[in-house]
């Protein structure tokens, strides 16, 4: 059941850049592969975005349909969401002001 599955709220790190994506990647790999993973990530602490960030993020939402998941943004800084919507990466996600929004938000698709 939709309603059983776990929401996760990941929290990003400061920077998206190649520099760091790696490490990040290692830790989610397991979730962005799970089953029907529903996941939001918690943007609120991004300061720096760069290219390789923004494919990052491709990378992870390409991983979570792959497995019939969903991947959400929320709490995106304006200067990252600039960054988003240069790239018109922002026109593959649901992105919320809040965590606990992108949250209901899944809990609503199950009722």
């Amino acid at each position: 059941m939709l309603s059983k599955r776990t929401i996760v709220v990941v929290g990003l790190p400061e920077r998206l850049t190649l520099v760091h994506n790696r490490a990040f990647l290692c830790e989610i790999n397991t979730l962005l592969r799970s089953d029907r993973p529903r996941i939001v990530f918690d943007c609120s602490q991004v300061q720096e975005i760069d290219s390789a960030g923004t494919e990052m993020l491709l990378h992870c939402v390409e991983q979570v349909i792959r497995q019939d998941g969903d991947l959400k943004l929320a709490a995106v800084p304006a200067e990252v969401m600039v960054v988003l919507e240069l790239t018109c990466i922002d026109r593959l996600f649901e992105i919320f002001d809040r965590n606990s929004d992108a949250v209901e938000s899944y809990r609503r698709l199950a009722a």
